[in-house]
């Protein structure tokens, strides 16, 4: 065992400070309610898990590997809040199979894990989970989302290119239908923050260009798990190389915005104005701008005759973006995630899982980069957006929105 793996072994385990208080022996589940209880008191990252594993990979004879031995150090959040981390040290087989364990009633209750380990600055909503606390990856997570690449596929992708990597599936995977998976990749040894974007690029160009944007986010975590125990759902580890050593991929590296290497980085096709250049890239645009409370329902239905009909029709008639941006209106409103799905379940194509993904991706975003969030704090919903939206409904609204899209738009 050389000294990167002996430090791996014998990382400590962070006890959230929330949990400390608790003896071993107590019971996580008194006056904790279902749904938490089967987000977070349910997986156990430190858990022991025997060596026979179902998902060892088969060697070729005469081969040896340490896939069984190495380990790799995986934080853990409860949810997407992130208030809380556990991290633990797992070999990819021991990993593989907490993922195949693991299991909630909805997405919501899932838990989330992420190849990095992160310091003790919050941000302003107590969230760990954040680019500014992002120490060192351990590891890549990539996504496909779009279907357009099947889960056996990209296995026989990353074997063809000899790489080490976890496979799962996501809970809302059908095979054939709804083919979304996440990779898992760890590392040779830790590496600062800014070489990830350079190693998704290189498995990024393996698939073509066709890896979820969202897979170059630095600190975006992701669930895992199935709903209820789902047979679909699927875990595969496959051996190889690590992908910070594979320098061979970069010249087919493609980047975030489908954009090649330079001088081994990754190229932003986008030029930023001479306005915007004084910015620091992880500065928040949130930043310094006092947190609100959620906001009362009444006022805003009164005031604004979109998202009232998108509460009393819940969303009968209502479009892809005005779905999008009445999910982010209750970001900022009381009971925003129940409110989330009254403003669309009369849709012909609602469900519960797609309204709880946008719902998701909307806080993390409000969190993490401040969206929504000045328009939210002058003047309830994003006004600016909801305007847009109202002018290309189909639907006619009396009242005058108070809080500031236009009249003709609006009526």
């Amino acid at each position: 065992m050389d000294g990167a793996d002996f430090q791996a072994a014998n990382q400590p385990i962070k006890i959230a400070q929330a949990f400390m208080h608790l003896p071993p022996s107590s019971s996580l589940g008194e006056g904790i309610t279902d749904e938490l209880m089967n987000g977070w008191a349910n997986y156990d990252p430190g858990a022991v898990v025997s060596e026979e594993s179902d998902f060892e990979p088969k060697l070729s004879p005469g081969t040896s590997s340490d896939i069984g031995t190495r380990t790799v150090t995986v934080t853990f959040f409860p949810d997407k809040l992130a208030q809380n981390q556990r991290s633990a040290a797992l070999t990819l087989p021991q990993l593989a199979k907490q993922i195949r364990q693991q299991t909630g009633p909805s997405k919501v209750a899932l838990p989330w894990l992420k190849l990095a380990r992160f310091g003790n600055t919050r941000s302003r909503r107590g969230c760990l989970r954040t680019n500014a606390n992002t120490d060192e990856i351990t590891g890549i997570e990539v996504e496909h989302d779009k279907g357009e690449i099947a889960f056996d596929t990209a296995i026989a992708t990353l074997r063809t290119a000899s790489l080490r990597a976890l496979f799962y599936t996501s809970p809302s995977y059908v095979p054939a239908a709804k083919e979304r998976w996440r990779i898992l990749l760890p590392l040779s040894s830790s590496q600062p923050p800014d070489m990830r974007a350079l190693l998704v690029a290189r498995v990024n160009g393996l698939f073509g260009g066709k890896l979820a944007v969202e897979s170059f986010d630095l600190s975006r975590a992701y669930l895992y798990g199935s709903v209820n125990n789902n047979l679909a759902h699927r875990v595969e580890v496959i051996d190889g190389n690590f992908i910070d050593l594979r320098t061979d991929l970069d010249p087919g590296a493609i980047g975030k915005n489908g954009t090649p290497l330079h001088n081994g980085e990754v190229t932003d096709k986008f030029e930023i104005a001479d306005a915007f250049k004084h910015l620091k890239p992880d500065q928040s645009l949130g930043a310094g701008i006092e947190d609100f409370p959620p906001l009362p329902l009444k006022p805003i239905l009164d005031g604004c005759g979109w998202l009232r009909e998108a509460h009393d029709t819940g969303g009968k008639e209502f479009d892809n973006p005005q779905w999008n941006l009445t999910t982010l209106a209750a970001v900022f409103i009381e009971n925003g995630h129940e409110l989330a799905h009254q403003f669309g379940n009369k849709h012909p194509k609602y469900t519960p899982d797609s309204t709880d993904e946008i719902w998701a991706r909307k806080n993390r975003e409000h969190e993490e980069n401040g969206v929504g969030g000045l328009a939210a704090k002058k003047s309830g919903p994003p006004a600016r957006s909801i305007a847009k939206a109202a002018s290309i409904s189909p639907q006619s609204h009396a009242r005058r929105c108070t809080w500031g899209c236009n009249t003709k738009s609006h009526r």
